[in-house]
């Protein structure tokens, strides 16, 4: 698909460099990003999100055969599609969602519309099979793409062996082996509590291997024999998000597992894995309990304290047991201390405890034994013979600790340690080994659950739009999403129509909001619509013809990003081009009008299909002027047959109004006691709106001074000919 990086748009020398230092080379880079392996590119380092959604939309739309289209031509159309994207970014939990997000840019092919339109679907399916959607999100978060493990460093251990080609791979797979040419290597060996040793043809050496002090396992070439930790690796550093899978399929059920796309076997084998691996990192690894392991690591750790405390209860037994009549010593006996003591001074022999009576002796050595079989015993070491001469190497009172058997015993417990816990690692690598493949597989896919969820809950009270072949955009029953997200809940649900739309005879037959009369308006509104692809909004000031617009923009494009929309029905024709220019947007003065005009003259030559919605454009200019040059920019549009337009504006009754030009109202009723308005912000079709002015007049006319508020509202309606404004 592409044969070089830089073939990528969005690629260049400085994030090819950035790709290839990520993924070891320019190869794997393009297998991965043509495998759409996007999981891979979340923890690429110096590479600014928006770049990669650039280099991912342009690898995703390639490998899928569609193009995206450059929607949002203006940078106010752009603001409402970012603030679209920060409400869908709130929903999603890991990096990864928010990454894969950027493939929901506004495109015009149908078939991508519909298979996003889908996939929500899917979405929304899967919420509604969710019973605690809260705790799955929670859970959510501790999901990400897969890493490998780095090698591990092996302390006290070393693996060995004869064989030169064994030596080489190992080298080339960034292990540390100890190639045995002499014995002077063998010497060297003494060093390490425990050899490894790879057998090979080449075994002249194995023979002296038995003479070292260190525990030496003979193993075959596999690594996870001679290198268990290696193999772990990957599932010591993946610990946590294997067990975070396994917690949120144990909410999902069988439809929710359906939706997914994740097998029962596959839950089943996440299951497993993650009940080995929860111990990883300690004594009980794999999630077992070894007795042995934890056994052998206790008593090295607590080797010091326990011989410390069972020598100072042995000598405590000694001073009671003496004093306590235990023994006696006779006439003789009291002869032959004094006949040592006086050898001893003479220059004979020194030690004084082999002359001592035999029961006094007897006692030493009964409680020397026995403070060794304790040490044993609270160590939890069953072959107390480890500890023979620990305490009764020397006899003497206060019995001493013997320093060289205390180093054999830390030596010996070590070893067996480090035997115990080897033999844990290879047991649970061999295991472990055969499910890389499906853990990785299988967590990859459960990525999907979290852009799933978040489009899905996203999604709840929205309706997919129907993508049409009529040139319009209508809907019904909508809502600014931008203000329901907020919180707010007064939002009313608006009807409008621009274009000819094919509408489904359901859009006009359903059930809709009543009017003040209790009439059914919804249908006599779009009835009133003649398929005018120009229409002009007037309204009172605060009516909600800013929001009006803005809704429509939403709904044009949540529609091509195959989002739905906060409508209750809504058809939309897909389009090349959307023009939004905010009120006030360019500022007032000669160079905002400039630029405005320069602005729709560069529309004027596009032939692409396009909506514009213009804000009171008239405001970077005298109303006068304004109004004739609205008159203009109507006229010229009406002419062009791949444009919808909307403009809002005072100057309603102003304008000249041309056939297929429709202007609507957004009325306000009246005024409350405070000059609020009181508004019904659905356009009415084929109406000027009252103006603020004008309400204000009619209500102050019928309270006192009313000669004059009634001549002043007549001189206004005469002259403006009916006209709104505000």
């Amino acid at each position: 698909m592409f044969s070089k990086l830089t073939d990528i748009k969005g690629v260049g020398n400085r994030v090819k460099e950035r790709l290839v230092s990520h993924f070891g080379s320019e190869e794997n880079a393009l297998s991965a990003l043509e495998n759409l392996e996007f999981e891979k590119l979340t923890s690429v380092r110096g590479i600014p999100r928006q770049k990669l959604a650039e280099i991912l939309r342009n690898v995703y739309s390639r490998k899928l055969c569609f193009e995206y289209v450059d929607l949002l031509k203006t940078g106010e159309s752009r603001a409402i599609y970012r603030r679209i994207i920060d409400l869908l970014d709130r929903h999603f939990s890991t990096e990864y969602g928010r990454l894969m997000l950027s493939l929901y840019y506004p495109t015009k092919d149908i078939e991508e519309i519909k298979r996003r339109q889908e996939y929500v679907k899917r979405g929304k399916d899967l919420v509604s099979n969710i019973k605690d959607l809260a705790q799955l999100k929670e859970v959510l978060k501790s999901l990400g793409p897969l890493e490998e493990g780095k090698i591990p460093q092996i302390k006290d251990s070393a693996i060995v062996t004869e064989g030169r080609e064994i030596f080489k791979r190992l080298n080339d797979q960034g292990v540390e082996p100890i190639l045995l040419e002499s014995m002077q290597d063998i010497e060297y060996l003494g060093e390490y509590s425990f050899i490894r040793y790879i057998q090979s043809d080449d075994d002249r050496f194995s023979g002296h291997l038995e003479n070292l002090p260190s525990y030496v396992e003979v193993l075959e070439d596999r690594e996870e024999k001679y290198f268990p930790e290696r193999a772990l690796a990957f599932f010591s550093k993946n610990r946590d998000k294997i067990i975070a899978a396994s917690q949120i399929l144990e909410m999902l059920d069988d439809r929710a597992l359906e939706i997914v796309g994740i097998l029962e076997e596959e839950r089943d084998i996440v299951n497993r894995v993650a009940g080995r691996v929860r111990g990883l990192g300690g004594a009980g690894i794999g999630g077992e309990r070894d007795e042995q392991l934890l056994t052998f690591s206790r008593a090295y750790e607590n080797l010091d304290r326990v011989v410390l405390e069972c020598l100072e209860t042995a000598n405590d037994r000694i001073v009671k047991m003496i004093e306590g009549g235990a023994v006696s010593i006779r006439g003789r006996d009291v002869l032959g201390i004094l006949e040592n003591l006086g050898m001893g001074a003479s220059g004979g022999s020194s030690n004084f405890y082999e002359h001592l009576p035999p029961d006094i002796s007897s006692l030493l050595m009964k409680i020397a034994d026995e403070g060794e079989e304790e040490c044993a015993k609270r160590l939890g070491i069953s072959d107390t013979l480890m500890f023979s001469g620990l305490f009764t190497d020397e006899l003497s009172y206060p019995l001493r600790v013997s320093e060289i058997k205390l180093k054999e015993l830390e030596s010996w417990l070590r070893r067996e340690a480090l035997r115990a816990e080897f033999k844990v690692q290879q047991d649970l690598a061999a295991f472990l080994s055969g499910y890389k493949d499906d853990i990785r597989r299988i967590l990859t896919k459960m990525l999907e659950i979290d852009i799933l969820v978040s489009l899905g809950e996203f999604s709840l009270g929205m309706n997919e739009p129907v993508i049409c072949d009529s040139f319009c955009l209508g809907f019904r029953g909508a809502r600014n999403i931008f203000l329901t997200r907020d919180g707010r809940t007064d939002v009313q649900p608006v009807d409008y129509v621009i274009g000819d739309c094919d509408i489904d005879p359901r859009f006009l037959a359903s059930g809709s909001s009543k009017n003040q009369g209790g009439s059914n308006h919804k249908s006599s509104r779009f009835l009133a619509s003649n398929g005018e692809r120009i229409v002009v909004i007037t309204g009172a000031n605060s009516g909600g013809k800013t929001t009006l617009i803005e809704t429509a923009a939403q709904v044009q494009i949540m529609a091509q990003m195959g989002l739905p929309v906060m409508a209750e029905e809504s058809y939309v024709h897909v389009i090349d081009e959307l023009y939004f220019f905010g009120k006030n947007s360019g500022g007032t003065g000669a160079g905002a009008f400039e630029s405005l005009l320069k602005s729709f003259a560069d529309i004027s030559l596009s032939r692409r299909k396009k909506l514009i919605l213009a804000d009171e454009i008239e405001a970077v200019t005298e109303p006068g002027a304004a109004a004739r040059i609205i008159s203009g920019i109507v006229s010229w549009f009406l002419e062009d047959e791949n444009t919808l337009l909307a403009v809002v504006t005072h100057l309603g009754s102003d304008l000249e109004v041309m056939e297929g030009t429709r202007i609507d109202g957004i009325e306000a009723v009246g005024l409350d006691e405070d000059l609020n308005l009181i508004v019904d912000r659905n356009p009415r079709l084929n109406t000027v709106a009252k103006s603020t002015p004008e309400l204000i007049m009619e209500r102050l006319s019928k309270k006192e001074q009313r000669d004059f508020y009634t001549y002043i509202l007549e001189r206004f309606r005469g002259m403006g000919d009916g006209g709104e404004g505000g």
